[in-house]
C-alpha cells in the first residue's frame, strides 16, 4: 500500500512539473496599423473598394516615395525620388534595395538631395516594368532578370527633360509626362532641351509618335477633348498659343 501511495504521489509530481513547462500560446499576429479614413462620394466606389476596407501602413523611414506598383509575385516595388532607389516590400514585412542607383549615377553636375531619382513605374508585358528616370531623363524597362535596357530618352533629337509618371494604353502604345522637376533649375535649368513640358505617347512601333499635350506642367490643367478624324485633339486653358498636338491613331 505504501508502494501505490508513493507512485500515485510521484505521477502526480510528473504531471504538474509537465503543465507548469509547457510552452505558452503563441502570441496573436498583430494587426498592421491603420491611417486616415475613406471617404466614399459615390455608391459605386463600394463595387472597386469592400466597405470595410482600411488604410494600412505598410512601412515607414523614406523620403519621397513615388509610383508603386504590386508585382505578379505579391511584392510592392516603390521609388524613392530623393533616395534614389527603387524599394520591394514583401508580404512579411521586409522592405529591401532591388535597383540603387535607381535614376541617376552621380556623374553628372546634380545636386544631391535633389529629385533625381526613380519615379513611376507601370507593368510592361513578359514581366518587365516600365520606370521613369528623373536624373537620366529617360524611361527605362526593367526585365524579369532585372536587366535594365533604354526605351525612351529623346524627343526630335532633345532630350527629356524628368520622366515622372506613365501608363499604358489597351492599344500597347504608352503615355508619360515629362515635366521639369528633376532639372534643379526647373524650366529655366540649361540643360533643359525641350522648350515645353508635355504628356507624350510613344507608339508600339518605331519612334515615339507624337506630343498629345503641351502645357506649363502636366498635372495642374484642366483638359477638354474633341474627337477628330485623326484622333483625340486635346486641349488646355492654361496652355500657351499652339500648345495643342494630336494622338494619332496607331
Amino acid at each position: 500500500m505504501p508502494i501505490i501511495k508513493a507512485t500515485a504521489i510521484f505521477a502526480v509530481a510528473l504531471l504538474t512539473i509537465a503543465c507548469s513547462t509547457a510552452p505558452s500560446p503563441a502570441p496573436a499576429p498583430e494587426k498592421p496599423a491603420t491611417v486616415g479614413s475613406i471617404v466614399r462620394l459615390d455608391p459605386a466606389f463600394d463595387e472597386l473598394v469592400p466597405k470595410d476596407a482600411q488604410l494600412e501602413k505598410l512601412a515607414d523611414g523614406f523620403t519621397f516615395t513615388e509610383g508603386p506598383i504590386w508585382r505578379p509575385s505579391g511584392v510592392l516595388w516603390f521609388s524613392d525620388v530623393v533616395g534614389n532607389v527603387v524599394r520591394q516590400w514583401s508580404p512579411d514585412g521586409k522592405v529591401t534595395e532591388i535597383l540603387n542607383p535607381g535614376g541617376y549615377d552621380g556623374k553628372s553636375n546634380l545636386p544631391a538631395g535633389g529629385y533625381n531619382g526613380p519615379n513611376g513605374m507601370t507593368a510592361d508585358k513578359d514581366g518587365a516594368v516600365l520606370l521613369c528616370q528623373h536624373g537620366y531623363r529617360r524611361i527605362v524597362r526593367i526585365s524579369k532578370n532585372m536587366k535594365i535596357a533604354t526605351v525612351v530618352d529623346k524627343y526630335e533629337g532633345k532630350r527629356l527633360n524628368s520622366p515622372n509618371d506613365v501608363v499604358y494604353r489597351s492599344d500597347g502604345s504608352f503615355y508619360f509626362t515629362d515635366p521639369p522637376y528633376g532639372l534643379p533649375k526647373g524650366d529655366d535649368d540649361p540643360a533643359k532641351e525641350l522648350k515645353f513640358n508635355a504628356r507624350s505617347s510613344r507608339a508600339c512601333r518605331g519612334p515615339m509618335a507624337s506630343l498629345s499635350l503641351l502645357i506649363r506642367r502636366p498635372f495642374t490643367s484642366r483638359i477638354r477633348k474633341r474627337r477628330t478624324g485623326y484622333g483625340w485633339r486635346t486641349t488646355s486653358p492654361m496652355t500657351a498659343p499652339s500648345a495643342t498636338a494630336v494622338c494619332l491613331p496607331m
